[in-house]
């Protein structure tokens, strides 16, 4: 009885145009009274080495609860709240960005109640 393996290799190369340039947006914005922070980066190439690029230069302001908080950048692509302040449940935030002569802007709330785990099973 004879078994034969065989098989072939051929490489093909795909031409995959770079993407558009796209901001990323890292926001969390805590119920804690500090300074919060808001990371801004660009999406990564397909191929590329996945070096993650900070998005500098950008105007970035939150606003909510009869507040208007400005963000200063503290290092590329990281930027700091320049008050001290903490999310209030129920309240709705508009986050405003401004980054290489395009605007964006998100808007969230923070659910009214929290909600408690009572029980937790472990099977």
């Amino acid at each position: 009885m004879a078994i034969v393996f065989a098989s072939c290799e051929k490489d093909i190369d795909i031409n995959v145009k770079d993407p558009e340039r796209i901001l990323v947006v890292d926001a969390i914005i805590t119920t804690d009274y500090e300074k919060q922070t808001i990371s801004l980066s660009e999406n990564v190439e397909y191929f590329g080495n996945g070096e993650i690029k900070n998005a500098s230069g950008a105007s970035v302001i939150l606003k909510g609860n009869n507040q208007e908080i400005q963000f200063s950048e503290s290092s590329p692509g990281q930027y700091i709240s320049e008050t001290e302040f903490s999310a209030v449940r129920g309240a709705e935030y508009t986050l405003e960005i401004n980054w290489n002569d395009k605007f964006y802007d998100a808007k969230s709330s923070l659910p009214e109640e929290k909600f408690l785990i009572d029980t937790i099973y472990v099977i």
